[in-house]
């Protein structure tokens, strides 16, 4: 899984006006290293010529990536540090060593001159089990202006990398007294700056679900392995939500201002255990919610334009509704005179939410589900992005899950389908380590990638559905039930 680690810099330089091509460095004015890379088009007789800028951090990033001409000053240019695009890398020779390990010791040995991108490594033998984090870590100046959070001066000293952590510092569990090593993208370390590895890590919701589904039983099987990838109970939930809900349940009848379904919502959600069920109407309602009411906060205190369209943030709303009960200045609507609670905040939210749920669903909550809304789209490349004949081309399905439950699907928030699924697990695997042959796989679409082959599509049914088929590691002469046979041939010259 990714480490997480905060291994790029965004560095900004002043340009000399009167020569583009010097930039400031912290002995003056340098040249910014230029080549040409030159990029060959089929059907076209003479190759796309184009210009590459760096300085001596790195790569010089196009103005209008990212809007990254918005957070550096004019008449200035912006570069990248990233660990990736260090000049001596090492990292497939330690894939390679890793492949060749006969155990856990060897393992992590060869991990030691891995680079990037950083991950967290989990390893098994058959006396022990071990998660290491392999990749390397910048070592930053304690005295750096924006610790790496922002883009900082390239011309100060003091913001510059002073080497690496050493690999040996790094994070890792080797046979640990639980019998368990997980992650879930989760943080995996409290160092604070410099020796950190991070200051942004995955919510800890998905890894607490997980500790609790391996904990619950003393052997697991393939079956109960399963069972855990495709789990869309949402920590969420069961969670923060719940503390939201309680204190919105217990209230006076509803005014004429209410939405006239937020009775019938509240009914459900009440009696709801959590699961993002695809077929259920209560995970939307209650994704549309959160939506709006995270908008409704932030725009409070960051401005109207800020709010909208904020990815759901669980933790941030953790603070709003602590545990107490107690009441939060965010809930606060700055723009009238009266003080709104944070109670009066998440129902105005929840009128909201059925309000753009009702137009863009129908009146009958009972129609609403979460997989009409959180459809899962795989696309083709390249012409699934080709309007009216992208459809002909594309795989599209109800799902269920969402950012924060084991079966990962998880949706943006924002733009014009905010519910729809972006990312998720295209594949699938158990491996029964005693027993090869028992291993199980799937893949969200096919084996083949070629639209007019019949197994274009011919897993998507089982993917979507939680299931899983054998892997089968026996050459294809053993194999009973072999389809056909693919070669892959190098090219010449």
């Amino acid at each position: 899984t990714s480490a997480y680690v905060d291994n790029q810099d965004v560095y900004f330089n002043e340009v000399d006006q009167t020569a583009p091509n010097l930039y400031r460095t912290a002995t003056g004015f340098a040249p910014l290293r230029v080549r040409v890379e030159r990029i060959l088009v089929r059907g076209n007789s003479e190759p796309l010529l184009q210009e590459v800028r760096a300085t001596h951090h790195g790569p010089v990033l196009p103005s209008d990536l990212y809007s990254v001409s918005a957070a550096i000053p004019e008449t200035h240019i912006a570069s990248m540090r990233w660990t990736a695009l260090e000049p001596f890398d090492r990292t497939f020779a330690a894939g390679l060593a890793l492949m060749r390990s006969r155990d856990i010791t060897e393992a992590v040995a060869a991990l030691r001159s891995y680079s990037a991108p950083a991950q967290n490594v989990i390893l098994a033998d058959k006396d022990g089990i071990a998660m290491v984090v392999a990749g390397r870590v910048p070592k930053r100046n304690p005295s750096h202006e924006t610790q790496g959070r922002l883009p900082s001066a390239g011309w100060k000293p003091d913001n510059e990398w002073t080497g690496y952590l050493p690999y040996d510092s790094l994070p890792r569990s080797i046979d640990p007294p639980g019998g368990l090593v997980a992650n879930a993208n989760n943080r995996t370390s409290d160092a604070g700056f410099p020796g950190h590895i991070a200051f942004s890590w995955a919510s800890p919701y998905r890894i607490r679900r997980l500790q609790d589904l391996l904990e619950e039983r003393d052997f697991h099987t393939l079956d109960s392995f399963a069972r855990i990838q495709t789990d869309a109970v949402s920590y969420v939930a069961l969670g923060v939500f719940s503390r939201i809900l309680e204190q919105v349940l217990f209230i006076d009848v509803p005014g004429a201002e209410a939405h006239r379904l937020r009775g019938t919502a509240l009914e459900l959600l009440q009696r709801w255990n959590g699961e993002m069920n695809q077929s259920r109407s209560e995970p939307l309602i209650f994704a549309a919610w959160m939506r709006h009411l995270t908008d409704r906060l932030m725009a409070n205190w960051i401005g109207s334009e800020a709010g909208v369209g904020i990815p759901f943030r669980p933790m941030f709303l953790e603070q709003v509704f602590p545990k107490d009960g107690s009441e939060s200045l965010w809930c606060d609507d700055q723009a009238t005179k009266s003080t709104e609670t944070c109670r009066f905040a998440a129902l105005q939210a929840l009128d909201r939410a059925l309000e753009e749920l009702s137009a863009d669903y129908g009146s009958d909550i009972g129609e609403w589900t979460w997989g009409r809304a959180h459809a899962a789209v795989h696309r083709h490349i390249p012409l699934g992005f080709s309007g009216m004949i992208g459809a002909f081309f594309n795989i599209r399905h109800d799902y269920g899950g969402s950012n924060f439950t084991l079966s990962r699907a998880s949706y943006s928030g924002t733009g014009d389908s905010p519910y729809a699924a972006v990312s998720g697990a295209g594949y699938r695997a158990i491996y029964d380590l005693a027993n090869p042959e028992r291993s199980r796989f799937i893949a969200a679409t096919g084996q083949s990638g070629h639209f007019l082959s019949r197994h274009y599509d011919d897993m998507n049914a089982i993917w979507r559905s939680d299931q899983y088929l054998p892997m089968q590691m026996l050459p294809p002469k053993d194999i009973k039930r072999t389809v056909g046979t693919l070669y892959l041939y190098p090219q010449e010259g």
